[in-house]
C-alpha cells in the first residue's frame, strides 16, 4: 500500500515537472498494481520496481528544475497527500519485515503463508531508503516552490525522521 500511494504521488509529480512519458508509464503501473487479476507477486514486484525507478528520475528533476508553472504547482499540490500517506506507511515496513522474519524463525512453516511477499522482501531496504530521500525532497521542494499544502504536509509528517 505504501508503494501504491507513493506511485500516485510520483504520477502527479511527473505531471508537475512536465515529464509526460514518465507520468504515463507510472499511470499504467498503478493500474497494473491495482488489478487483482494480476498475480500478487508480480503486482508487488512491479510496485517496488516502479517506485524505485521513478524516485531516481524525480530526484534528478527536483534538483535540476527549480520553477514550476501555475499548472505544475497544482499537480505538485495533488501529489502531497499521496506522498505523505506513502511515507507514513513506508515507515512501518522495516518493523513489519523484522516481525515477519522473527515469525519465520519461530515457525519455519510460516514461510509458506507469505508467498509473494517473499519476492519483494529484499527490495524493502532500497525502497525505504529511496522513499525517505526523495520524500524529503518532495516536501522541501514543495515549500521552496511555494506549493499549496506544503505546510500541511510538513505538519502531517510531524517528527518523522526522514
Amino acid at each position: 500500500e505504501s508503494s501504491l500511494e507513493y506511485m500516485e504521488a510520483q504520477f502527479h509529480l511527473f505531471n508537475a515537472l512536465e515529464m509526460n512519458d514518465e507520468a504515463n508509464k507510472t499511470k499504467k503501473s498503478i493500474a497494473f498494481v491495482k488489478d487483482t487479476k494480476n498475480k500478487e507477486g508480480k503486482r508487488l514486484t512491479n510496485a517496488f520496481n516502479t517506485a524505485n525507478e521513478n524516485s531516481t528520475a524525480i530526484e534528478g528533476a527536483l534538483v535540476k528544475e527549480k520553477s514550476l508553472s501555475a499548472e505544475g504547482k497544482v499537480h505538485y499540490a495533488k501529489s502531497l497527500p499521496f506522498a505523505v500517506k506513502g511515507l507514513l506507511l513506508m515507515v512501518q515496513l522495516p518493523p513489519e519485515a523484522n516481525k515477519l522474519l522473527q515469525n519465520i524463525q519461530a515457525d519455519p512453516m510460516a514461510i509458506l503463508k507469505l508467498g509473494a511477499f517473499l519476492q519483494v522482501l529484499p527490495k524493502i531496504p532500497e525502497y525505504v531508503s529511496s522513499a525517505q530521500k526523495v520524500g524529503t525532497l518532495i516536501i522541501t521542494g514543495a515549500k521552496s516552490r511555494e506549493v499549496k499544502g506544503a505546510d500541511d504536509a510538513t505538519k502531517a509528517l510531524g517528527e518523522l525522521d526522514l
